[in-house]
């Protein structure tokens, strides 16, 4: 960017303006309505694995996977690729458990929304 440019940065993406008199081009971040959701069903997924927690293959794994998906989630930039391997190590914990099965899989359809 040249002396005239501004450059504003805010929590949920980039807003650029270039030159005298410019308007600002959004670069776009993820929907906060699509985060919300996946938190939504985050939070799910995780009294799905309390509830089940005696059912579970690998209880471990399925509780570190689901720390791991919320801290991801609360970095302010998540990454889908990260996320779908770690909805897949939790319902791979549960392979017998329908409830988690599914419900990994509601937030792993989500997951198309982020950039």
């Amino acid at each position: 960017m040249n002396d005239n440019s501004i450059r504003i940065k805010n929590e949920h993406g980039n807003i650029v303006g270039v030159g005298r008199g410019a308007t600002g081009t959004y670069i776009g971040s993820e929907s906060s309505s699509t985060l919300a959701e996946i938190q939504r069903q985050l939070a799910e997924l995780r009294g799905l694995l309390t509830q089940y927690r005696e059912a579970l293959n690998d209880c471990d794994t399925a509780y570190e996977a689901m720390a791991e998906a919320e801290r991801e989630l609360e970095s302010g930039r998540p990454r889908a690729e990260k996320l779908r391997m770690l909805l897949s190590a939790i319902g791979g914990a549960a392979p017998g458990v329908t409830a988690v099965t599914a419900a990994a899989s509601a937030v792993r359809d989500l997951l198309s929304g982020l950039s």
